[in-house]
């Protein structure tokens, strides 16, 4: 389960990398500034792959438990301000069950 947390990892970096527009409608936001999409091959395409590739180079346990700790993360983070911030959206709610389930996907094996 941890190498098909990674490799969708990878794939969603890429998809951001190539593809801003695509992965912009994908999460519901939209550029505000002519750097908008720079930010989101940034964020959603280089640091995903590399947050991805890595423990699938690394082939370590630990490098696993990173990646699932770090979406787990994001996934605690919006639930924690989704009512804070009153974003009750489909892809909202799609990114918690996302993150969660590839956090735990990452973790699980480890466990």
């Amino acid at each position: 389960m941890e190498y098909a947390a990674a490799t969708l990892t990878v794939l969603l970096g890429l998809l951001g990398l190539v593809s801003p527009g695509t992965a912009m409608r994908l999460v519901g936001i939209e550029p505000n500034r002519p750097h908008g999409l720079l930010d989101v091959r940034a964020t959603y395409g280089g640091l995903f792959i590399a947050l991805g590739a890595f423990p699938l180079l690394a082939a370590e346990p630990v490098a696993f438990q990173m990646l699932g700790v770090a979406w787990l993360a994001a996934g605690l983070a919006r639930i924690v301000f989704t009512p804070i911030d009153r974003v009750w959206t489909r892809e909202n709610l799609a990114g918690i069950a996302v993150e969660i389930g590839l956090g735990l996907a990452a973790l699980l094996p480890s466990v």
